[in-house]
């Protein structure tokens, strides 16, 4: 049987706005995040445990009493699902959720104390994908959380998208990508796109010395209008067959305007048009950020043996597993200009991080400042430094194929 229920404003908690989560369902595959919000926490109690009885979800609470009635104010990483349960106000809480820009928005079920038409006309407003009036039917609303858990379950992480990410600033992810990225394509020969999303102050073109014509903000704006061949027109063009796409110093886009859908857009021709897609991506959390971490299939974390990077790398780790879902092992840590007699070693940074580090790159300032220098990649520049080849191990650990290849005879030769 079906179980009926409906709630009263007798339920309501003086509590400020809190947030609660629970445990994942299923971990090692794509999983959904699912918000369940009111202002009643009877509501916030049951509607959690029929959705906990999916799988493959995480779950998030949150209580609303005073202050902001957008259920989605203020979270640094918004949920791919919203459950939102309206009382009194409802039209004024919806409103709040109307106003957000498109982007912003996530797809949602509204339930209502009434079947009042304006309050549904309100819902759909903003964005509600079903909407049901209390008295609720269990299985009505069990049959709609599934139809949107398949839906978000169509969006599946790329093999082919690897994030490098800073743990503190200035630790080196920037030189880490292009070097990796050129490698798969010198070495490798495979079809690779370097992206650089520091949308002011980009620097990888530089690093291989490359004039961008085409900036990131100029392609977001026509990438509605494009296929994989003309994105790959737009793209900066390296001697080793590398593609390139930065910023353009002569405009400036903030995160929060890149519009979301365009970055969907590009994304998908980008992990279409190419066989890997490596993205330097800026140490922050917006939505911008949060679009490219949820399509990764890998993320490099570039950490320091120092106390300030590894605090740092601790709270960027806990984003990644608490707020994404990220599973350890779409993780690699990478400790950069490692200096074996440091006072903090290996097993400190394992210790602290709660992951074993998987490389180990040498500090080697000489040969990288006369790279970036010159703008000549490491691997055309000092190909047999101890430098290099650990880039060449991470190169293969991330699907390439330099460090199995051994060198003919002639290759010997020239290289030699």
């Amino acid at each position: 049987m079906n179980n009926i229920i409906s709630f009263n404003q007798s339920d309501l908690s003086n509590e400020p706005m809190s947030i609660r989560g629970h445990k994942m369902k299923m971990t090692g595959t794509q999983t959904i995040s699912i918000l369940v919000a009111s202002r009643c926490k009877q509501a916030i109690n049951y509607l959690s445990e029929l959705v906990e009885q999916h799988e493959h979800i995480s779950v998030t609470t949150r209580l609303i009493t005073n202050g902001h009635s957008d259920p989605l104010y203020g979270l640094e990483v918004l949920p791919d699902i919203l459950i939102f349960r309206i009382g009194d106000n409802g039209i004024q809480e919806l409103e709040e959720l109307a106003a957000r820009p498109m982007d912003q928005r996530r797809p949602m079920i509204v339930i209502s104390e009434s079947n009042d038409c304006d309050v549904m006309r309100m819902a759909m407003q903003a964005g509600a994908c079903d909407f049901f009036s209390e008295p609720l039917t269990d299985s009505d609303f069990k049959c709609s959380v599934e139809r949107l858990i398949t839906d978000c379950s169509t969006i599946v992480s790329s093999d082919g998208l690897t994030i490098v990410m800073n743990a503190k600033g200035g630790s080196g992810a920037s030189l880490i990508a292009s070097t990796v990225a050129h490698i798969m394509s010198a070495a490798t020969g495979m079809r690779v796109a370097l992206v650089d999303f520091d949308l002011q102050f980009g620097a990888l073109s530089h690093y291989l010395d490359i004039t961008p014509e085409h900036g990131l903000q100029e392609i977001l704006t026509v990438v509605d209008e494009l296929d994989e061949t003309a994105l790959d027109g737009y793209m900066e063009k390296h001697s080793s067959g590398l593609r390139v796409l930065g910023s353009n110093s002569e405009s400036i886009m903030l995160a929060d305007e890149v519009p979301g859908e365009q970055l969907m857009m590009l994304l998908d021709l980008l992990e279409s048009g190419y066989e890997k897609v490596i993205v330097d991506l800026p140490r922050q959390i917006n939505l911008m950020s949060s679009t490219v971490i949820e399509r990764a299939s890998k993320l490099v974390l570039v950490v320091q043996q120092n106390i300030a990077n590894l605090r740092d790398a601790c709270r960027l780790l806990s984003i990644l597993r608490n707020e994404f879902g990220m599973p350890d092992d779409k993780i690699l840590v990478v400790v950069n200009r490692y200096e074996p007699k440091s006072q903090i070693t290996l097993k400190d940074i394992e210790n602290a991080l709660q992951i074993k580090p998987d490389m180990t790159i040498p500090n080697d300032f000489k040969h990288v400042t006369e790279s970036l220098d010159s703008g000549v990649p490491l691997y055309e520049f000092a190909r047999k430094t101890a430098i290099t080849k650990s880039c060449m191990g991470l190169e293969t650990k991330l699907g390439g194929h330099s460090m199995d290849r051994k060198p003919g005879l002639l290759s010997r030769f020239f290289n030699s």
